[in-house]
């Protein structure tokens, strides 16, 4: 057992939950329009789960990336403190940590102008177009970050997050396999028909 095994073990957590949220919310976003039957029948619950799988993948992202609490960052940090990280793996994860910094801004901007706090001075619609991110974006950088954890704990010598991508590349609304929320989407439109 190691000094970061809680830190880790919260991450890799939170990381898992970020993308199902994502995944979800995604699914329901861009399929919606094919399930018209259901998603016309609990209108309120679907819309309402959308809103709600946005927010919940928009936090656990910002959670990732707190700077003041267990994140990626901060045990970034720390593994640098501790010279636990040799030069190579320090630069490829600072290249990588650049590559998503416009990304992380914009979930910063939304998850505090938006969703923790509702922003005296710019309204949500200024604030989603300011952080200039899209669906594919905040997928983007949840993945990222679990190739940036299982970069820093492999380098630790612990077993790394089995991250499972499910989302096809060449058709970006279209889910490889069957997920929970089709099967659910599934199923109630064979009910209600």
């Amino acid at each position: 057992m190691t000094k970061y095994d809680r830190e880790i073990e919260e991450l890799k957590s939170a990381l898992v939950y970020a993308y199902q949220n994502w995944e979800i919310w995604w699914f329901i976003r861009n399929e919606k329009y094919n399930y018209k039957t259901s998603y016309n029948k609990y209108l309120v619950f679907f819309n309402n789960s959308q809103i709600a799988h946005f927010y919940t993948t928009i936090i656990t992202t910002w959670q990732l990336l707190d700077k003041k609490n267990i994140s990626i960052i901060k045990l970034y940090n720390k593994l640098c403190n501790d010279s636990a990280l040799n030069e190579n793996i320090k630069r490829d994860i600072d290249e990588r940590l650049n590559g998503i910094d416009h990304i992380k801004k914009g979930i910063i901007l939304i998850r505090h102008n938006v969703i923790a706090h509702i922003s005296e001075n710019i309204d949500a619609h200024d604030v989603f177009e300011k952080a200039m991110i899209d669906g594919w974006d905040i997928r983007n950088i949840i993945v990222q970050l679990g190739n940036i954890l299982n970069i820093m704990i492999d380098a630790i010598g612990q077993r790394p997050l089995a991250f499972t991508l499910v989302c096809r590349g060449d058709k970006p609304d279209e889910i490889m396999n069957d997920t929970d929320i089709k099967n659910l989407f599934d199923d109630l439109e064979k009910m209600t028909k």
